[in-house]
């Protein structure tokens, strides 16, 4: 009674690592065992304590970026962490599935989703993406340059949130009858070099030259009277 007390802590492979009354220890995923040794004035008591490290799960929401009003996208990384982990997507607005690791969204607005990605020990992880929603890009099936004032030009709805497009229109034989510069601030007029093409149906190639939307738009567009 009244000896000093000294305290030694011991991990199972009996490698000491503390000799205070209380340490902390980071261990990774696992089951550890540590020991603390008490003496004092030649009596020793010992005790252990368990320490169990569950996994925690990684969610991933995926990557932002946009998508063009009427299309869909995957959203969701890849799935890592512990296996048989459960998913949990909201708001439940334009989704595929709510418990999907990678769920289809096709949004009509701008819009945050969230995903609570949870183990079978009750840990859980979230992460969040934007999905930004663009007008989408529409056009009537023809134009009149007549030079009437109305409809005298190939008029692209919504193509201006692209600045770095690229429009193409080629004749019925695959001859290249317009380009526009990046960005399609000069419509085409149904003109080539300078002269009036003739009424009939030619063939666009809208490329946007956006990393989110690698395939080009393609289609006929008619010149009519």
């Amino acid at each position: 009674s009244g000896g000093v007390i000294s305290y030694t802590w011991l991990t199972e492979q009996s490698t000491v690592i503390g000799n205070t009354q209380q340490i902390s220890v980071q261990p990774g995923v696992g089951v550890y065992k540590y020991i603390l040794q008490i003496s004092s004035s030649g009596c020793i008591d010992s005790d252990t304590v368990q320490v169990t490290v569950n996994e925690v799960p990684i969610a991933e929401a995926g990557t932002t970026g946009p998508i063009i009003d009427g299309l869909c996208r995957s959203i969701g990384g890849n799935p890592t962490g512990p296996a048989n982990a459960t998913y949990l997507w909201s708001p439940d607005v334009s989704l595929s599935s709510t418990s999907s690791s990678n769920p289809t969204v096709c949004p009509e607005e701008s819009i945050t989703y969230y995903v609570t990605v949870t183990s079978e020990n009750g840990c859980t992880s979230v992460d969040s993406i934007v999905v930004e929603v663009l007008p989408e890009i529409s056009f009537n099936g023809g134009f009149s340059p007549n030079g009437d004032g109305i409809g005298d030009a190939w008029m692209i709805n919504n193509i201006a949130d692209f600045p770095d497009v690229i429009v193409e229109v080629y004749n019925r034989w695959g001859q290249l009858v317009f380009r526009s510069s990046r960005g399609y601030t000069d419509p085409w007029k149904g003109d080539y070099n300078g002269e009036q093409l003739p009424v009939g149906t030619y063939y666009y190639v809208i490329s946007l030259n956006h990393p989110e939307f690698k395939n080009p738009l393609t289609g006929p567009i008619t010149i009519v009277i």
